[in-house]
């Protein structure tokens, strides 16, 4: 089928937007290693003798001002500029970090990286994002997943720098060095990555009006959170990140819980193996973000959310079964999918907030999205570990989890684009009606256009065949751009050989239409023509008779001056002429 895209041609010059992404890739990379409190714990907790269940509630406290801090930024950026956002985002992220670094309790911990550092990392994730998918409108999903996958994958591709400099500096000074290099970097991304000119994002935009049919309506945040598919989509992402938190915070715990039983090597390989354990689930959350972005753009929501789903009922019965029979290989599988599938889920945040509640208000829907982390902080590891402390294993804990997958699975059947209100449905029909109509008109120019361009033989009745069959051409598309305007999306495949023996007839009528309104239009030429040169005629006959009244007056008014003379009458011929003149 023809779209209306295929042949009218926007001219455009070429847009350079690939340094975005990637810089914004490399800032979320950085900001990504808030995640990675596992990595600062335990030097932490030997200097100041702390257990692990009170530096576990940083991480929490983390995931709770992330998202606030993104909720914070969707505001922000009304009153603020982007680029003082992103400066401001250093400034807290950095000196969250170098204020921990001087802390001395665990209130100043808490204060200082779980919500200072947590705070900026949040809102400079959301003004990033927020700013550089204005240059993606036609690969939203895909965008977003790569900017993503630089956010989850920070603590793995991060992790060995910051180790040896944990080692080496110890974490005092490790955190400071991190601090300065999150302003700098904070501060460069603010001089490289800006919000596109109103030219440019119009331009931007028709990629995605001219090559889809499906209308964008711009939900604002109060409209988004009163839609029942918003809420399908949050409690379905509450059920997967919990799973997802709870495996991050304990990953190497129940590695090791395997490895006791089953060891493989001496002390060291084993530390070494579950360590690789968590990486693996680090590497695969930062991959599925962007796996998920393309699944989204290619095939559509619904075999993203159904991928999503059955990855994590897979590596919940996986890792259940892997504990049960204490298998290292197999827990790395589960571990792998859980991955995949907690990347995705983050992913799909993104993609939910600008494909079915509008790019225009993207910062703060996708903002209140990332909501659902507070009560997932809580509800996954809490689950967790209540379960170890309780029974002395992570096996309830994951029929648990596969409990909440088969809920999230079943939420995938019902999860749907939103409905669009009556009064959006309205306006957008008008929108899209006047768009149609001047790409109408703009066509039915083009035909007038090609009329001129016809010229009828010697005879009077012959068109000049390449101009008619150029002619016949245009019609056919324009045809087929009205039919287009009239059918509904759902039943254009479905009614294709009616379309096109509709678009045939209807391009013959217009053609045959056209020849006898161009006939006429000649005809009317031709008499007008005819008009115009009786009427040049009749103002050369008038003029000549002018000439010739003045000839007769001015010989008359000679002999009424002879007379006066021959009569002794004082009369100056010259005043004759004169008046002769005058009249």
């Amino acid at each position: 089928m023809i779209s209306v895209r295929s042949f009218v041609i926007i001219g455009q010059p070429k847009i350079h937007r690939f340094q975005y992404l990637a810089t914004a890739f490399i800032s979320l990379l950085l900001m990504g290693l808030v995640y990675s409190w596992s990595l600062f714990a335990d030097p932490i907790q030997q200097d100041f003798g702390w257990d692990s269940t009170q530096t576990s509630f940083i991480f929490t406290l983390s995931m709770i001002f992330m998202s606030i801090g993104m909720v914070v930024a969707g505001i922000l950026e009304k009153h603020f500029s982007r680029r003082t956002l992103m400066v401001a985002t250093g400034v807290l992220l950095g000196g969250g970090f170098i204020a921990a670094a001087f802390a001395s309790n665990l209130l100043t911990m808490y204060v200082a990286y779980g919500a200072i550092a947590s705070f900026g990392s949040g809102m400079g994730t959301d003004v990033v994002m927020a700013t550089v998918l204005k240059w993606y409108p036609d690969k939203s999903s895909m965008a977003s997943g790569g900017m993503l996958m630089g956010f989850g994958m920070g603590s793995f591709l991060l992790s060995p720098f910051v180790d040896m400099l944990l080692t080496t500096m110890g974490w005092r000074q490790t955190f400071i060095l991190l601090g300065i290099a999150f302003i700098v970097i904070m501060v460069i991304t603010a001089a490289i990555v800006h919000a596109p000119s109103s030219e440019t994002e119009r331009q931007l935009r028709q990629l995605v009006t001219a090559g889809s049919s499906k209308p964008v309506h711009n939900y604002r945040p109060a409209q988004m959170v009163g839609r029942p598919a918003f809420w399908y989509f949050f409690i379905w992402l509450i059920l997967i990140t919990s799973g997802g938190l709870a495996l991050i915070s304990q990953a190497v715990p129940a590695a090791d819980a395997v490895l006791a039983v089953h060891p493989i090597g001496d002390a060291a390989t084993m530390s070494l193996l579950a360590t690789l354990a968590m990486g693996a689930v680090s590497l695969c959350n930062g991959f599925g973000r962007l796996l998920n972005g393309v699944v989204w753009e290619r095939f559509g929501y619904r075999a993203s959310v159904f991928g999503i789903s059955i990855m994590f009922l897979a590596s919940m019965l996986i890792s259940g079964i892997a504990m049960q029979v204490n298998s290292y290989w197999l827990i790395v599988l589960g571990f792998v999918l859980l991955g995949l599938a907690y990347g995705g889920s983050m992913a799909s945040m993104a993609s939910m907030a600008s494909e079915f509640f509008g790019p225009k208000h993207f910062a703060i829907n996708y903002a209140i999205s990332v909501l659902e982390l507070i009560p997932s902080a809580f509800i996954g590891p809490m689950i967790i570990s209540s379960v170890q402390q309780t029974t002395g294993s992570f096996i309830t804990a994951f029929w648990i989890f596969l409990v909440f997958g088969v809920i999230g699975l079943g939420l995938a059947f019902i999860i749907r684009e939103p409905r669009t209100p009556k009064e959006m449905r309205k306006a957008e029909y008008a929108r899209e009606r006047a768009r149609k109509a001047q790409e109408i008109a703009v066509l039915t120019q083009q035909a007038a256009l090609q009329f001129s361009s016809l010229h009828m033989a010697d005879s009077g009745e012959l068109y000049d065949p390449a101009q008619l069959r150029a002619y016949r051409e245009l019609r056919k598309k324009l045809a087929r751009a009205e039919y287009v305007a009239q059918t509904k999306p759902h039943s254009r495949k479905a009614n294709v050989a009616r379309y096109e023996r509709q678009a045939n007839q209807r391009f013959e009528e217009a053609a045959k239409k056209a020849q006898a309104r161009a006939q006429r239009d000649q005809i009317r030429a031709m008499r007008a023509d005819l008009q115009a040169q009786r009427a040049q005629l009749r103002f050369a006959r008038a003029n000549e008779r002018a000439a010739l009244t003045e000839r007769t007056f001015r010989r008359y008014a000679l002999k009424l001056a002879r007379y006066d003379a021959d009569a002794g009458t004082d009369s100056d011929v010259s005043a004759v002429d004169g008046v002769s003149t005058q009249a």
